[in-house]
């Protein structure tokens, strides 16, 4: 388990300084100890293409594959269209309550 976040964290800080890196966040499930979701966003389709081609991502990725990983998953999602919180004509400044913290939106 510490072997794969040791992986994942390095692989995280290569790509995360990658031009077309938007974010890449590793976090362990809190339910589900050892289990790892790394959720990436790229600027465009060439910019992940490049990031998965890479030297690194590749000499991270034949590491990790050395480790007892159980299952491997990795899903894309695309998004076509934005569309407001807001469904009628907003406040200046509206507070979106998010747990124990809020998101203020202007």
């Amino acid at each position: 388990m510490d072997e794969f976040r040791d992986v994942a964290t390095r692989m995280a800080e290569a790509a995360r300084s990658r031009d077309g890196c938007i974010f890449l966040d590793v976090a362990e499930e809190v339910g589900a100890p050892g289990t790892f979701r790394l959720i990436e966003g790229w600027r465009d389709q060439m910019a992940l293409d490049g990031h998965l081609s890479s030297k690194d991502f590749q000499a991270i990725l034949a590491e990790a594959g050395k480790l007892a990983i159980v299952d491997r998953r990795a899903d894309v999602y695309s998004i076509a269209s934005k569309t407001s919180l807001c469904t009628t004509r907003c406040a200046a400044s509206t507070a979106i309550p998010v747990g124990p913290r809020s998101i203020l939106s202007s």
